[in-house]
């Protein structure tokens, strides 16, 4: 069997998303073949761009190729565990199933991104708002209530 390395890691990209990376890298002395990268993630956490399973295709040795996905989280996300599956073929032709060991990820919740908006929206935002202790009163109110 050929020496896999995986590497993994993740970035927070302007828009919120998350660039999810898997590194293989065949430390053997000879190529594999039909590499595939299946992402297992929580579907309920993010909604993934394009397919869970990317191809790297052949990987001679000592060449690192790695697999990209980009995943758009539905809510906010801490310390949510990704993982994946790597499947290839080495020189015998034989096939091979290694899990990847999981990487959590963080981001900041999505929801809570600034909005730049203009000065005369702003104007009319503020002038249609109220007070947060508008209707609330606390006067005879003693801390023990």
């Amino acid at each position: 069997m050929a020496d896999i390395e995986i590497k993994r890691g993740y970035e927070v990209l302007p828009d919120n998303k998350v660039r999810f990376g898997i590194r293989v890298i065949n430390n053997g002395d000879s190529a594999i073949s039909d590499v595939e990268v299946i992402l297992d993630y929580s579907y309920s956490l993010f909604e993934l761009e394009n397919s869970k399973i990317e191809e790297l295709g052949n990987i001679p040795p000592s060449i690192p190729r790695t697999a990209k996905f980009i995943l758009k989280p539905l809510s906010c996300v801490h310390k949510e565990e990704i993982g994946a599956t790597v499947r290839y073929r080495d020189h015998n032709w034989e096939k091979h199933i290694i899990d990847m060991r999981p990487k959590e990820v963080h981001c900041v919740c999505p929801f809570l991104k600034e909005k730049t908006i203009m000065r005369n929206d702003f104007l009319t935002l503020f002038n249609e708002g109220y007070p947060a202790e508008r209707g609330l009163n606390f006067e005879n109110i003693q801390p023990e209530k």
